[in-house]
């Protein structure tokens, strides 16, 4: 909570959707300093990684009107095969859990690229800047997601097909 209260607007808290950090209480109401951290600009990142991402979590600050700023994740080499999977499998968790698509890929794009202060060459096409874009097929169908505590059944999900990156198409590995 201490650090709750340091942070300033701008600043980014990342895992911001793991449980037990400080962002709530023990009814599952978000606490004071976290309440006055994001009124005072503070944004909100998944940062998923094996785990720290909590579909519990997240539910209780969504139904609280707090979601996040930004979609992330911490992949690596331990959760790649579950429960993190990719930014696509990510993607689909918070819209799973009833943010809009249109809405959860500005999470991840260009959101993020305010964020981090580059709004001006990343997170949107426009004349000019370098394309790089990311195909994602939305499936139909039952999907288990994971968040490596908690399984869900989505009725969509984002699959990657490719990428077009400095004019170069990057398959999607199929695995």
């Amino acid at each position: 909570r201490v650090l709750l209260e340091r942070l300033r607007g701008g600043d980014v808290i990342t895992h911001a959707f793991r449980g037990a950090s400080g962002v709530l209480d023990a009814s599952g109401a978000v606490t004071a300093e976290f309440k006055d951290a994001v009124d005072r600009g503070v944004r909100l990142d998944i940062g998923h990684s094996g785990t720290d991402f909590r579909f519990a979590t997240a539910r209780r600050l969504f139904d609280q009107g707090y979601l996040p700023t930004t979609i992330s994740t911490d992949l690596n080499v331990f959760n790649v095969d579950s429960p993190v999977v990719s930014l696509a499998e990510t993607i689909s968790k918070v819209w799973a859990l009833g943010v809009p698509l249109p809405d959860a890929i500005g999470m991840a794009t260009s959101a993020t690229a305010a964020v981090i202060g580059r709004s001006d060459e990343l997170g949107t096409l426009a004349a000019g800047r370098p394309a790089e874009v990311s195909v994602l097929r939305v499936d139909d169908g039952e999907a288990e997601l994971s968040d490596g505590y908690e399984t869900i059944t989505a009725s969509q999900r984002l699959v990657p097909v490719g990428c077009l990156r400095a004019g170069e198409w990057i398959e999607a590995d199929p695995t």
